[in-house]
């Protein structure tokens, strides 16, 4: 074998032509593996087109089955709503009938308190006059009781105490206080003219027993006056004491301010880094992420620059609720049998797919032993 040779050392049917050229023959080895190859091929093309249409026949089947299931359900789901509205309209014609007997009510009881707040108002004005001219005569009152004797004004100013009370009692008190007003007399020591004229003589007499007073004291006071400078010296120096005592506390004061800014950008620098974990962190951002991807791709919402996560967690839990109390309505029954059905179903397709995936897997083991056939040995490939 260490000489080359051709295909006519190997087949002998092969005849040569000019130049020792050889004629090919229909029954060579070449064209007998050419149409091993082919054959193999088409039966796999045929194998994966007829995988195709029963993956297509069983998808077809199931779509089948799910949309029947699905249009019963919605006749029944529509059946279940027209009752639904025609008992919602017989309660509503109800309530709506209710409604417009308290409405005629209240608007009797409203014309009846309009007429009552018209009274209140003008009885509160005359009232309110009445308290002011008691005002001023009250005030003129006291000016009296301030020049009466003491004793007279032990016995009688309590009285006039309670009755000032009464004048200063709240809006909603003004009939107690209107009452209770007429209960009281008048009790004044002045009754003439004549009186307060003697008390005025009385005054200026007094007056000038004051200024005796202070003709004699005013000796004293030069002595007081003179011992004002020593007292003075006294204080300043107890002022120095003071001030003393005020340096020493301001440092204190200024220590503490030093060690408060010092808490503060401590407390500062701590604000911004849980302000950055809490509100600019990679898991914060990630969170915004995942609840706005919600928001739009799952529930359809509209996605504003200004939502925030606790305005996004709101939305959501608004539109969980909205779901859930939307499969409240829905029966039972019909929920747990089509959730088996639908598991079921997944299942089936799971299985199939496996399958699928087996022959797959298959057909390309057998495809690479196919173009393996067709290479060349491994002895020529090593020369």
């Amino acid at each position: 074998m260490s000489e080359p040779h051709t295909i006519c050392d190997v087949d002998h049917t092969f005849y040569k032509i000019i130049e020792g050229r050889p004629l090919r023959q229909f029954d060579d080895i070449k064209v007998y593996m050419r149409n091993i190859r082919d054959i193999t091929l088409f039966k796999a093309n045929a194998a994966y087109l007829k995988d195709q249409i029963i993956q297509v026949d069983t998808s077809f089947a199931f779509e089948n089955a799910e949309h029947k299931a699905i249009d019963r359900l919605f006749w029944k789901v529509k059946d279940y709503f027209v009752q639904f509205a025609k008992e919602s309209y017989t309660t509503a014609k109800n309530i709506q009938k209710i409604a417009e007997d308290k409405a005629r009510q209240l608007e009797a009881a409203t014309e009846e308190l309009e007429a009552l707040c018209f009274n209140f108002v003008a009885v509160r004005n005359k009232l309110g006059v009445i308290i002011i001219n008691f005002e001023t005569l009250s005030k003129y009152r006291q000016f009296l009781n301030n020049l009466s004797p003491a004793a007279w004004r032990e016995k009688y100013d309590q009285q006039y105490e309670e009755t000032k009370s009464l004048v200063s009692a709240k809006e909603s008190d003004y009939k107690t206080s209107a009452t209770m007003l007429k209960d009281i007399a008048p009790k004044l020591f002045f009754t003439r003219p004549r009186q307060m004229s003697i008390i005025f003589d009385n005054l200026s007499r007094q007056c000038l027993s004051y200024m005796q007073i202070d003709v004699f004291a005013s000796s004293l006071l030069a002595s007081v006056m003179k011992s004002r400078d020593y007292l003075k010296v006294q204080v300043m120096e107890e002022i120095d004491e003071l001030q003393d005592l005020v340096e020493t506390y301001r440092g204190y004061v200024e220590f503490m301010e030093g060690k408060e800014q010092e808490a503060k950008v401590k407390f500062e620098r701590v604000l911004e880094n849980e302000f950055q974990t809490l509100y600019a962190s990679y898991d914060a951002s990630k969170l915004f992420t995942c609840l706005q991807y919600t928001n739009t791709q799952v529930f359809h919402g509209p996605e504003d620059p200004k939502d925030s996560i606790m305005t996004l967690m709101l939305h959501l839990e608004r539109d969980y609720m909205e779901l859930s109390s939307g499969l409240d309505d829905l029966n039972l029954e019909v929920v747990k049998q089509a959730t088996s059905e639908f598991f079921s179903e997944d299942l089936k397709m799971m299985k199939r797919a496996h399958k699928a995936q087996r022959d797959l897997k298959e057909c390309d083991i057998l495809n690479k032993a196919l173009y393996t056939s067709f290479e060349p040995p491994r002895w020529k490939c090593k020369k």
